[in-house]
């Protein structure tokens, strides 16, 4: 293989291998459990519930939780196996 050139310039140690990881697919991701239920969630209680990443690709996982007021609220997350 002929080195990379970038401005008629060779680039050092190339040419070179690159890791390409699978795309993420967000529409992939599964909730489901009592907190996110249309009914039943009490406000004040905690709300639990399952995201499912496992058919979504490596990506790193945001949630957030808002009140009825549209506020943020502190989410606790607990990484399942």
């Amino acid at each position: 293989m002929s080195p990379v050139k970038f401005a008629d310039q060779e680039i050092p140690n190339s040419p070179f291998r690159v890791g390409v990881k699978n795309p993420v697919d967000a529409k992939k991701v599964k909730c489901y459990g009592p907190g996110v239920e249309p009914m039943g969630v009490k406000t004040g209680a905690p709300a639990t519930f399952t995201v499912d990443t496992t058919e979504a690709g490596e990506a790193p996982l945001e949630v957030t939780c808002t009140d009825q007021r549209g506020r943020v609220q502190p989410a606790q997350l607990t990484p399942g196996s």
